[in-house]
């Protein structure tokens, strides 16, 4: 729903993340479905790949998108944009700040925060609330609010809502559901029910679909 989590504990050392050990690497398949919700159209379909390594900084991740398709049309890539990234937590193991190694498109770096699945459980009760930013070179900072509105043995839904830094000041809102809320879950899937990119100047609001799928470690 709002990115997978991984990171290193600011100014000291890397906090554990559930079932990744010094030195394992986990690798997961992301498919999205992007439904413009007015026009009930095809939309957007893309698939990702994610990777996860536990390392002495700290536990590092990567992502690159391996496919995209519009109404049922495959898009071309002509440049395969691949990510590295860490990330800093606080005391409780909550995300703060996350820097990223390289340049790319800003829509496709936000989706990462699609698929928090390693929430440390003690820290999360309905209700809870925290903030991320995003710092990314030569692009505006990216801050992020997350509100837990429900939380049970089966099911996760957080509000989130990000604003970007600057003239423009974009603000996006969504809600996103999740069937797992800790560990590295072999299978997860979930709905964002509104999403609308900062960018489209139509501002159409999509409905995002998404299934995660473990596969390889």
């Amino acid at each position: 729903m709002t990115a997978l989590l991984f990171a290193v504990a600011l100014g000291q050392s890397a906090l554990p993340r559930p079932g990744l050990q010094k030195g394992q690497e986990i690798v997961f398949q992301v498919n999205m479905v992007f439904s413009d919700v007015k026009e009930s159209d095809l939309g957007m379909r893309q698939e990702w790949r994610l990777a996860f390594k536990s390392t002495d900084k700290g536990t590092v991740g990567s992502r690159k998108l391996l496919k995209m398709q519009v109404d049922g049309q495959d898009i071309k890539l002509d440049k395969v944009e691949e990510e590295h990234w860490t990330e800093s937590r606080d005391s409780r193991g909550m995300p703060i700040t996350r820097s990223v190694a390289n340049d790319g498109d800003m829509e496709k770096r936000r989706w990462i925060r699609l698929f928090d699945i390693s929430f440390p459980a003690a820290s999360l009760r309905k209700g809870s609330t925290w903030t991320t930013v995003d710092d990314f070179t030569e692009l505006p900072r990216l801050s992020s609010s997350y509100t837990v509105e429900n939380l049970d043995d089966d099911y996760l839904t957080i509000k989130f809502s990000r604003t970007e830094s600057g003239q423009s000041g974009r603000t996006t809102t969504g809600t996103a559901r999740c069937d797992k809320r800790t560990g590295w879950p072999r299978d997860m899937r979930g709905t964002i029910d509104r999403y609308t990119f900062p960018d489209d100047e139509e501002r159409r609001t999509y409905r995002v679909e998404y299934t995660v799928r473990q596969t390889s470690r």
